[in-house]
Formats: C-alpha cells, sequence, structure tokens
C-alpha cells in the first residue's frame, strides 16, 4: 500500500481504501481527516461527506468497529453531520 504524504485528499482516500489495519481506522485516520479538512469551506466539507467521510465509516463498519462512528450518516454511509469527526 503507497504511503500517504499527507498533501491530497483523493491520495488519502485511496489509501484507505487500500488499508487493512483495523487499529490504525480506528487511531489514525480521522485525525488525518480533520487535518486535512478545513470543516468550514464549504466545498471541502462536501467532499469530505461523499468520499473521505463515507470511506472512513464504511470501512469502520466493514471492520466490526461501528462503535467509533461519531457522526449520524445515510444508508451508504456519507455523515449527514461532521461535528463527531470534529470534536
Amino acid at each position: 500500500m503507497p504511503a500517504y504524504t499527507g498533501t491530497s485528499r483523493t491520495e488519502l482516500l485511496s489509501v484507505m481504501h487500500g488499508d487493512m489495519d483495523v487499529s490504525f481506522f480506528i487511531t489514525g485516520y480521522k485525525a488525518k481527516i480533520t487535518s486535512l479538512i478545513d470543516n468550514t469551506n464549504p466545498t471541502e466539507v462536501e467532499y469530505l461527506k461523499g468520499h473521505l467521510g463515507r470511506e472512513y465509516f464504511s470501512r469502520l463498519s466493514e471492520m466490526g468497529q461501528s462503535g467509533y462512528i461519531t457522526d449520524p450518516h445515510d444508508s451508504g454511509f456519507r455523515p449527514t453531520t461532521i461535528t463527531g469527526l470534529y470534536a
């Protein structure tokens, strides 16, 4: 799996998609997402909800870690709020 360089939201999405490390999903990706996405920028928030957040919540669910899903979401795991991610 390629290493994340910390500069691109699409790169982070790709790395998350291929990662199978349950412990890093629990401890690492939330911080990476929130440090990369400006939660005051509507365009970035939409990317977060439609892509990064969806992937993050979906993978947590697949890994049996739904307790770490911090926001309500739709049936496709798209967050409807992001307050839990930024708490």
